[in-house]
């Protein structure tokens, strides 16, 4: 068995500052606003989010990586569902400001997808980064590690099977650190231009509220192995949050 391991920094109860969003291109989604959301009253994320999470990011013989296994309720896929031309993106996102070392949070464990790449939800495309603030080295001030569908809906795409677990994995460039804050995030996308299906044209939804799924503030680091449906509890982690073996999500 790959043995887990959980870093835990001495100054857990430090504040992390305030960082500056980096602008990404948004619109209000027509399939969200015909049912009657707009930026400010906006369709929750949360709602249409996985319910069932196992995410590792880890490194073996070949490189370092990230892997996980996601699962929708009924009420979440049939959502999905509804909205034409629409999907989503599930994010794997590393602090790496400038302060990274010194708050004792570390580099980017991954500084971005690279090399080979699987995945088993409807219309997947693994994303690229773009457009994001960088630190002093060029590197993304939080690198994004996301997965997306181009249409999960029942009228234009592919929905979503409920209660199916479905796996995603990608390799990864390594960072300059062996341990790393890490987030995970879930946004609504819609296709800017509606029946072309390109990583380049999912837009996030301006409507759509995103979705902290595991927050920088929870302390959680890798390389790790998380998830929320299993039965070993680790009190080190968040609430909600469990320990798992990476072989569970490879």
């Amino acid at each position: 068995m790959i043995r887990i391991l959980i870093v835990v920094v001495a100054s857990a109860s430090a504040l992390i500052p305030a960082k500056s969003k980096a602008i990404e291109a948004s619109f209000p989604c027509v399939s969200l606003a015909e049912y009657g959301y707009n930026d400010d009253m906006p369709f929750p994320s949360s709602v249409a989010a996985p319910q069932r999470i196992a995410t590792v990011v880890y490194q073996d013989y070949n490189s370092r990586y990230v892997s996980s296994l996601v699962s929708w309720s009924s009420i979440s896929s049939q959502l999905m569902a509804g909205f034409r031309r629409t999907g989503f993106e599930f994010e794997v996102i590393f602090y790496n400001y400038d302060d990274a070392i010194s708050l004792g949070f570390g580099a980017a464990y991954i500084l971005d997808a690279g090399g080979s790449w699987r995945c088993d939800i409807p219309n997947c495309y693994l994303d690229t980064q773009l457009g994001g603030a960088k630190n002093s080295y060029g590197e993304y001030q939080e690198v994004n590690i996301a997965i997306g569908s181009f249409d999960v809906s029942s009228s234009t795409g592919t929905p979503l099977t409920p209660y199916r677990l479905y796996g995603y994995g990608t390799r990864g460039t390594t960072g300059r650190s062996n341990f790393s804050l890490m987030k995970l995030n879930y946004q609504t996308a819609a296709q800017g231009i509606p029946g072309v299906p390109s990583n380049l044209n999912m837009l996030r939804c301006s409507n759509s509220s995103d979705h902290s799924q595991l927050r920088f503030e929870q302390r959680v680091f890798v390389p790790i192995c998380i998830q929320n449906f299993n039965i070993e509890f680790s009190p080190t982690l968040a609430i909600g949050w469990k320990n798992c073996d990476p072989g569970f999500v490879l």
